[in-house]
């Protein structure tokens, strides 16, 4: 039983995730025609820095400010300086964002190298929980 809430949660995370990609892709191309595939590369950006300021500083507040902040600048970068200048072709923002995306990506691993990260959840988010009852 145990084994099939956790995937169960596991499914719902991921699923949650997932999701909110896609919102902000389509959110991005239907607000203002642009096909930004940099997107995953601008999300994990985010979660590496978040989880970097994380661990640097003990305080998982900073390490959701810290993803923000990173997320927000990247993407105004990239808005400003790499897709505005193409806006309205679709084949030179599918090329130059592409692009981005592998330059993204293999930047993740010159800076923190090429296996995953692993984070402890902060202890008022540790514990386990059973349906129906008391711990």
């Amino acid at each position: 039983m145990d084994l099939i809430i956790n995937l169960t949660l596991n499914g719902l995370a991921t699923g949650m995730l997932i999701f909110l990609l896609a919102a902000g892709l389509t959110l991005i191309f239907g607000l203002m025609d642009v096909l930004n595939f940099a997107h995953g590369g601008l999300f994990a950006w985010g979660a590496y820095s978040g989880l970097w300021v994380y661990q640097q500083t003990g305080s998982f507040i900073f390490g959701i400010a810290g993803a923000i902040i990173t997320g927000c600048l990247l993407g105004i970068i990239t808005e400003k300086w790499i897709i505005k200048p193409v806006y309205g072709n679709h084949v030179q923002q599918i090329l130059i964002t592409l692009g981005l995306m592998l330059v993204l990506s293999e930047m993740l691993k010159v800076i923190w190298g090429p296996n995953q990260l692993m984070a402890s959840p902060p202890d008022y988010l540790k514990g386990s929980w059973e349906l129906g009852g008391v711990i």
